[in-house]
């Protein structure tokens, strides 16, 4: 079964959102989760052995999974993380029009429910049944995920707030507070914001 979300930032907290919001969509966590090595997620190797990033390593105890990484130099583990961005490019992205990010992850949540009710080119099964099969490990707390959903920023003491590149203003006495940020899929940019009251 497919998850598709786009994100206008490749880094650790995009990775960690979208994971949660793609957990949350298929109703639970996997016993293993196999990634890439992309440094959000692989600091190196040390005698063999992956070190993890340790923000990353401490995500994964969080939600409940075990990272894999994919063996460097080696086709058929990265072929199948890999699999789904050519099948995207091809089958989703031709042709397609949209107005926001917004309205493309919409759309590409629609293409993947709708992609899900077809027998699978490989396995000939439709993924949406053998989902059910999976034996996935119930979702952590709703305060764990928020945790992966939110980003802590700094107001400036001019009352600003940096979010993707752009600058927002707040009330002058949240000042020097970490609010929490966002970003919802029916939203403008910063999404929705948290500001403690302490």
């Amino acid at each position: 079964a497919k998850y598709v979300e786009f994100a206008s930032r490749c880094d650790l907290n995009s990775l960690q959102s979208c994971m949660v919001n793609a957990f949350s969509h298929f109703g639970g966590v996997p016993k293993k989760v196999l990634t890439d090595n992309m440094k959000t997620v692989v600091v190196g190797r040390q005698a063999g052995k992956i070190i993890w990033n340790t923000r990353f390593e401490d995500f994964a105890v969080d939600i409940g999974f075990t990272p894999k990484a994919c063996r460097v130099r080696s086709p058929q583990t990265k072929g199948k993380v890999e699999r789904l961005v050519h099948y995207v490019k091809d089958n989703f992205l031709p042709g397609r029009t949209f107005e926001d990010l917004s309205d493309l992850n919409r759309q590409a949540l629609d293409w993947c429910r709708s992609a899900d009710q077809k027998p699978h080119g490989t396995t000939g099964r439709i993924p949406l049944q053998e989902l059910g099969s999976e034996q996935l490990q119930p979702l952590p707390p709703q305060a764990v995920l928020d945790k992966y959903r939110w980003e802590s920023r700094i107001v400036t003491l001019d009352g600003m707030v940096s979010f993707d590149g752009v600058r927002y203003g707040v009330p002058w006495h949240h000042s020097q507070r970490p609010p929490k940020i966002e970003r919802l899929a029916n939203s403008q940019p910063i999404g929705r914001c948290k500001i403690p009251l302490k």
